[in-house]
C-alpha cells in the first residue's frame, strides 16, 4: 500500500506544514500531496483515489513528476504559474472545499463532484470579509480557519477589539488572531 501511494521512491523532502492529512467534517481522512493533483481517501486498510483535480493554469506540472526528483522539480517550478499543492481540504455533505496558493495568492475552491462543478474564490482583502486572506491553517467543522499576527491585523484595523487587554483593543505584540470563516453549503 505504501509504495502504490507515495509518489517518490524515497524521502526527498520534509515539511511541517501543511500536513497532507485532513480530517473532514464527515470524519473521513483525505490526503493530498505536493505536485500531485489527486485527492485520496484513507481508511485502515486502503488508500483510494477519489478524484483528480485539473487546474487551468498557464504552466503545468509534468505528468511524470515523480520521475524528475523532488528538488529538481521544486527548482523547475519555482517561477512557473502552477498550483504546487492543495493545502487543506474538507468535505461537507457532497461538497469539497480546498485551499491552494496560485501566483502568490491564496484561493478557496468549492467542488461538487456529483454536478461536475467548481467555484474558485481568491482570498484577498475586501470590505465585506476583510480578513479572508488570513493564512489558512485548516478547516474546523464547516469553517475555514486562518490566522494573522496581531501587528498585521492592526495594519487593516487599528481599533480591532480584544478581550485580553484593559483597553479592549488589540496590541501589536499580542498573540496571533484566529479567524473562522463559515462555509455556506446548500441544504
Amino acid at each position: 500500500m505504501e509504495k502504490s501511494f507515495l509518489p517518490f521512491e524515497k524521502n526527498q523532502s520534509f515539511s511541517f506544514s501543511p500536513t497532507p492529512f485532513n480530517m473532514t467534517f464527515d470524519k473521513d481522512l483525505l490526503i493530498t500531496q505536493q505536485y500531485d493533483y489527486n485527492v485520496y481517501s484513507f481508511s485502515q486498510d486502503s488508500i483510494k483515489t477519489l478524484f483528480k483535480l485539473d487546474f487551468n493554469t498557464k504552466d503545468k506540472i509534468p505528468d511524470n513528476f515523480q520521475d524528475v526528483g523532488f528538488e529538481k522539480l521544486r527548482q523547475d517550478l519555482m517561477q512557473q504559474s502552477v498550483v504546487k499543492r492543495v493545502e487543506y481540504i474538507n468535505k461537507i455533505r457532497d461538497y469539497f472545499y480546498m485551499t491552494f496558493i496560485y501566483e502568490y495568492t491564496p484561493h478557496l475552491v468549492k467542488i461538487a463532484p456529483s454536478k461536475n462543478t467548481a467555484h474558485v474564490l481568491k482570498l484577498e482583502y475586501n470590505n465585506k470579509f476583510p480578513f479572508v486572506f488570513a493564512q489558512a491553517v485548516g478547516f474546523h467543522d464547516n469553517y475555514l480557519v486562518g490566522y494573522l499576527h496581531a501587528s498585521s491585523v492592526l495594519l487593516f484595523d487599528n481599533k480591532f477589539p480584544s478581550d485580553k487587554t484593559p483597553s479592549g483593543l488589540l496590541n501589536a505584540d499580542d498573540n496571533p488572531v484566529l479567524f473562522f470563516h463559515r462555509l455556506k453549503t446548500p441544504n
